[in-house]
Parts: structure tokens; sequence; C-alpha cells
């Protein structure tokens, strides 16, 4: 981030400007996102379908009944 750049007077005074500190915001934009995303995830539906689902027949169980059924 450009010392005298567009960010630097409001993120810059944040995480600081010069060398790498571009990087460094790209770094925590990220975090922040993947932070978001597993809240999202975590209150959405999906770990419940995952528990309330039924587990299938193992594959061996599945082709003895399939025999027995003839």
């Amino acid at each position: 981030m450009a010392p005298d750049g567009p960010l630097a007077g409001t993120l810059g005074a944040a995480i600081g400007t010069g060398a790498g500190r571009g990087v460094g915001l790209m770094y925590l934009l990220f975090a922040v996102a993947m932070a978001v995303l597993a809240v999202v995830t975590l209150r959405s539906r999906l770990p419940r379908l995952v528990d309330e689902t039924p587990d299938a027949l193992p594959d061996h169980l599945v082709g003895l009944e399939a025999l027995t059924s003839q």
C-alpha cells in the first residue's frame, strides 16, 4: 500500500503503509471472508442435515437382502 495512496488515510492508519502492506491487507480481507463463511455455514441447515439423514446400509447387506428376496 503506497504511503500516498487512496487507502493510506483509512486502512493505512490501522495496518500501516509501505512495502508488503498490500499483501497484509489481502490476508486480512481473506481472513475476514473465511470467518464470515464459517459463521454462515454453521448457522445454515447443512450441519443438521448431516445429523438428521439416516445412514445407508452397507453394500454387503444390500446384496444379501437382494439375494434373500428372490
